[in-house]
């Protein structure tokens, strides 16, 4: 490409000297390059090591601190230094790995231990470094702060991460959305109103994790979400409904199986069928012919989920050979009832 480069321009051809130099220089510069990325990955890999040995040396101090022999209580900075070493607050690999250590210690306990760990979050003055984080650090810091302070139950960060429901960045807002649920469980309606956004899938599943973490008594009412406006606050709403088992819900669960919007009625009708509702089947063979081909192969196997005389009577009647998606799930509805075998190539229903 050098030489043809230079024929274009000069119209007579490099010495062979020319090349040779440009050859090596390049040469060299793809050796510099690759010696170059040998290198970061060995700086990586030690700075990993590294870090991964302060972790473990900070989990056997808060070890001997909560389970020793001679159990002490840390009240103060101070007293912390002391008893973990005083570069703990040296630099912020130190915080960041006593950080992660205490979160384990939260998460993975309850009772005393997991509110040790939250004081000694704050007898550190970590909050403080996690407060830092969310405000001048890149979004994936800003991400893990968030973290921090809502599983640490730092009220005080409740205002600056609400900032963040609605950022651009949808990992920062799936994480400000998971930590205000963490810090008002049983109160989260007003602030998902105000989100322009909407919940994804991912996030849904993350709002019933973090409810499930908390037990039952932290489960919001779900009234208000089965009859908002926004499609996919009703959606979560069933999905939380069918999670818990909370069957109080079941009527307002069989009015959205006439809900105009497809996703709705779609997710109402899975609801119904994990949830074992009998009296949602006249209303789901009653919406069956209103339904596109996947609306109605749902309603197929909600019934045959539900089950009963209703259920069996109504699948029977259906066009069970079609190879259509409804067809596909009566065949199996009907086979599982143990109505359905099939002879050759001819397909028959049991009488």
């Amino acid at each position: 490409a050098l030489i043809r480069h230079w024929k274009q321009v000069t119209g007579s051809a490099p010495a062979i000297e020319l090349v040779l130099i440009c050859g090596g220089i390049f040469a060299a510069a793809g050796c510099l390059a690759v010696l170059y990325s040998f290198y970061l990955r060995i700086i990586e890999s030690r700075n990993v090591r590294r870090y991964q040995l302060l972790r473990e040396h900070y989990s056997e101090r808060i070890a001997w601190l909560l389970f020793g022999d001679t159990q002490t209580r840390i009240a103060g900075m101070d007293e912390l230094r002391k008893a973990l070493g005083p570069e703990i607050f040296t630099t912020r690999r130190n915080k960041s790995a006593l950080v992660d250590v205490l979160l384990l210690l939260k998460q993975n306990f309850t009772g005393s231990i997991s509110h040790e760990a939250g004081r000694l979050y704050r007898a550190a003055g970590l909050h403080f470094y996690s407060m830092q984080k969310l405000r001048r650090r890149p979004w994936h810091k800003k991400a893990e702060a968030m973290y921090e302070l809502s599983v640490m139950d730092t009220r005080q960060a409740e205002a600056e991460i609400t900032r963040y429901i609605d950022h651009p960045n949808p990992v920062l807002r799936m994480e400000a959305v998971d930590a205000l649920v963490r810090f008002r469980p049983s109160d989260i309606f007003p602030f998902l109103e105000k989100l322009t956004y909407p919940l994804t899938e991912w996030q849904q599943m993350s709002l019933i994790d973090i409810f499930q973490e908390g037990g039952t008594e932290n489960i919001p009412d779900l009234g208000p979400y089965l009859r908002s406006d926004k499609n996919d606050h009703v959606i979560f709403a069933l999905k939380a409904m069918t999670s818990f088992e909370l069957q109080k819900y079941t009527p307002a669960m069989i009015s959205l199986l006439r809900h105009p919007d497809t996703r709705i009625k779609k997710a109402a009708v899975t609801a119904a069928g994990e949830m074992l509702a009998p009296e949602a089947v006249p209303a789901l063979i009653g919406e069956y012919d209103a339904g596109d081909d996947r609306l109605k192969a749902a309603i197929v196997r909600a019934i045959a989920r539900i089950g009963g005389g209703n259920a069996r009577t109504f699948i029977k009647s259906l066009k069970y050979r079609d190879k259509s998606l409804a067809g596909n799930a009566a065949r199996k509805a009907l086979g599982e009832m143990g109505l359905y075998s099939p002879e050759s190539k001819i397909s028959s229903v049991k009488q």
